[in-house]
């Protein structure tokens, strides 16, 4: 048994099983393996787990543990909230269901000022 698989083995051993749980949309499914990281004297070692996690809208996606498991900026989703965030404010730039409808709205650009009327 090499040096390597028993660092690997005892690195499985100390992390924390997030198996099953839930954080915002993503479910943990499985330890997919960890990112590898060099000491000061040149040997690989493990470094942070990575989870396979299934979001709620279906994707499947591996993401770093401590990512998932953060108070702050922590991973929520396969990235479908932003997406999700970006079409709804991309909704209704023209239209009735504009924020803009039946307002004047002034466009600056270097040449020229002009007024623009979204409403039809």
């Amino acid at each position: 048994m090499g040096t390597d698989h028993r660092r690997m083995r005892r690195a499985r051993s100390m992390i924390r099983d997030l198996t099953g749980q839930t954080f915002g949309r993503l479910i943990a499914i499985r330890l997919a393996g960890f990112t590898i990281r060099r000491s000061k004297d040149g040997k690989s070692m493990p470094g942070q787990a990575i989870w396979l996690c299934k979001c709620a809208c279906g994707n499947e996606k591996e993401i770093v543990g401590s990512s998932l498991t953060a108070k702050r900026k922590a991973t929520r989703s396969c990235d479908c909230i932003a997406r999700e965030k970006a079409a709804a404010r991309l909704k209704g730039i023209r239209g009735q269901d504009s924020i803009a409808f039946g307002h004047r709205v002034t466009v600056a650009s270097k040449r020229f000022k002009r007024e623009v009327c979204y409403a039809s």
